[in-house]
């Protein structure tokens, strides 16, 4: 779920869904659905129907996307629970290289893997991203599921050391 403010009302986006292809949400009780034409590190060009539209985007460090799309100004915040950091994080900690879409997930929370195992499969910039696992470990949590947009940075599965 994220949170919207749109020229100061605050709204929630609800059923969220995108891979490279659409972008599709509920917003107050009303469904939206975008082709997604181009995407870049600053923005995407969208279709929906006839009309084309440019979203510009840029990130604050307090972790708010502002969009400026069709003369509107909106403020997005994630609120699902996704944890990003300044720092690498520690070992176990596997994040995402840059903003992309979860195409897989392969492992599960209590799940055993070994160091290089692939544990998720990230899109970013139309190619595929095996995010591996830094360490042999017992998956502890899985912060990400298939189709979620997540930020770089944020921690998608976190591992504990085998002892």
């Amino acid at each position: 779920m994220k949170k919207l403010v749109i020229n100061g009302d605050e709204r929630v986006i609800e059923q969220l869904q995108m891979d490279q292809e659409r972008i599709s949400f509920l917003l107050d009780g009303d469904q939206f659905s975008f082709e997604i034409v181009k995407s870049t590190p600053t923005g995407l060009e969208l279709k929906s129907g006839n009309q084309n539209l440019k979203a510009a985007m840029t990130r604050t460090s307090a972790g708010i996307t502002n969009v400026v799309i069709g003369g509107c100004d909106i403020e997005v915040e994630e609120v699902s629970g996704q944890r990003r950091r300044n720092s690498q994080g520690g070992a176990g900690e596997m994040r995402s290289p840059m903003p992309g879409w979860v195409l897989k997930v392969l492992v599960k929370e209590g799940d055993q893997v070994k160091e290089g195992e692939t544990l998720l499969v990230l899109e970013a910039m139309k190619m595929e991203h095996a995010i591996k696992a830094a360490i042999d470990g017992t998956v502890a949590v899985v912060h990400a599921s298939v189709g979620d947009m997540v930020e770089g940075g944020v921690e998608l599965i976190g591992l504990t050391p085998l002892e």
